[in-house]
């Protein structure tokens, strides 16, 4: 691994920048892959914890709704484990009055992976 090239900020305060150290992490395409994975994981946590609680519910509550125990919730929330099905995020989308969609593009790295609106 190259040396990061570190910056000071009035003050002296010394510091890298995010998008360096994105840069010598991801060299690989392996590495890349992964990291975009664990990307969509997360933001599909908080897009989950983001909706349940704009609903108001507690996630033994959006459990019941769809069919499955709390922990199962908890653990999409806390993005414990790989992408979740499509089905159960359906499931959970329309407990929640949200329709779930796919959609393919490029990727903006200035913008979510994951993102949702709630239905009309």
């Amino acid at each position: 691994m190259a040396k990061i090239k570190e910056y000071a900020d009035k003050k002296g305060n010394r510091y890298v920048r995010h998008a360096d150290v994105m840069a010598e992490l991801l060299t690989t395409p392996a590495d890349r892959e992964a990291f975009m994975e664990r990307r969509r994981i997360q933001e599909i946590a908080m897009a989950v914890r983001s909706m349940r609680e704009g609903a108001g519910m507690s996630q033994y509550q959006l459990a019941d709704l769809v069919g499955m125990k709390q922990p199962a919730i908890a653990r999409i929330e806390t993005s414990q484990h790989g992408t979740p099905q499509w089905k159960t995020l359906e499931r959970i989308a329309l407990a929640l009055n949200y329709q779930l969609s796919l959609v393919m593009g490029k990727v903006d790295e200035k913008k979510p992976l994951v993102r949702f609106k709630q239905g009309a």
